[in-house]
């Protein structure tokens, strides 16, 4: 998969957040995304997503310009992860959060509860799986966010603050499940400001800054 940004530009009011930003992601590469707040981090992730309509330019998402593809088909393609895990948690039981997608398109089939059953237990939630998500921890409600984007089987992931709210435990379990899924060949988009994080999972470092997506010297190991 291929995802490109050509002279693009967008703005909040008159402040632009970016101009004539050119931009080829390698979606087989774990990238971290870093810059000062306000810089345009989640705008990146947003615009890419088609939940921000950009001024000008083009998005590109294998050679189809994003506003001819359906939220639904792009959200199959690229898991998008809130910085607030319970912006993304709605359905009565944690089961339902999985289901609520296939439900959706029409899609249940035989063994379908069976197969969310075993990715629940592989995030560590098949004992929570009649409970309301509310009542989760905050690492549980974010693995469970985590789940419902995996049940899509995405090719890619963006994930905003991943780390936001976590203590170190259930931050070294995340860095786990996401190691699986590079070993798997899922590459990803890491908006952060976790160095530490990024240094263990981030194949490249970019830097939102003045406009523009820069490649940069900056040193997560510092």
């Amino acid at each position: 998969m291929k995802i490109k940004l050509e002279r693009v530009d967008f703005a909040y009011g008159r402040d632009y957040v970016f101009k004539d930003l050119n931009c080829l992601i390698e979606t087989n590469k774990v990238i971290g995304i870093t810059g000062a707040n306000g810089t345009g981090k989640t705008t990146l992730g947003k615009l890419i997503m088609g939940m921000l309509s950009r001024c000008q330019g083009d998005i590109t998402i294998d050679n189809q310009k994003i506003e001819s593809i359906p939220l639904w088909e792009i959200g199959k393609k690229i898991g998008y992860l809130f910085q607030n895990p319970c912006k993304q948690l709605f359905a009565a039981t944690v089961l339902d959060e999985l289901l609520f997608p296939f439900e959706l398109r029409n899609e249940i089939e035989v063994g379908l509860e069976d197969k969310c059953l075993a990715l629940l237990q592989e995030f560590n939630l098949k004992h929570k799986a009649q409970e309301s998500p509310f009542m989760l921890s905050m690492g549980e409600k974010q693995r469970l966010a985590l789940a419902a984007i995996f049940i899509n089987q995405p090719q890619y992931l963006i994930l905003d603050e991943p780390t936001t709210g976590l203590d170190e435990k259930n931050k070294n379990n995340l860095l786990d499940l996401l190691s699986i899924q590079k070993d798997k060949g899922i590459g990803m988009m890491i908006i952060s400001h976790d160095k530490a994080f990024m240094m263990a999972l981030c194949d490249e470092v970019y830097k939102v800054n003045q406009c523009k997506v820069e490649e940069t010297s900056y040193d997560i190991r510092s």
